[in-house]
């Protein structure tokens, strides 16, 4: 994970910007520079993606969903990532469809940019199994 993503993510678990079960209480332990360390510390670990269980027609609607609403901001199938873009290719099915789920209802109060609301509320509630099925494909 790109390490100013991870350290902005990490002060925002700590101040309450982002809702968590545990990870709020951990970052809360941590002074700024230390999450600063730690999230430098993790973007040096080589990316390994997790095994995707292959459902090969709903991983192929979801790159279509991906190609039409989310390539301009998740390049290269989503293994692209920034300060503020993260990779979200190689992340597990269940885990993606989760936190889409929740973005796309509104429910998850992030600090995502409002490009994203907007693409999320172009796709429907259905769509988002196969946009995660996608991304967790890509090595």
């Amino acid at each position: 994970m790109n390490a100013e993503y991870m350290a902005k993510v990490m002060v925002q678990f700590k101040e309450g910007r982002r809702s968590a079960t545990i990870m709020n209480r951990i970052a809360k332990g941590y002074r700024d520079y230390e999450l600063r360390k730690i999230a430098r510390y993790f973007a040096a670990k080589e990316w390994r993606s997790v095994r995707p269980t292959q459902q090969e027609e709903l991983v192929t609607r979801g790159h279509r969903l991906h190609e039409k609403y989310c390539t301009e901001c998740h390049e290269d199938s989503g293994r692209y990532q920034d300060k503020d873009v993260p990779r979200i290719a190689g992340q597990r099915h269940d885990y993606l469809k989760t936190q889409l789920a929740l973005y796309h209802a509104g429910e998850e109060q992030l600090p995502q940019p409002s490009e994203m609301a907007d693409k999320l509320s172009e796709i429907a509630k259905d769509d988002l199994s196969a946009l995660s099925a996608f991304y967790s494909t890509v090595e």
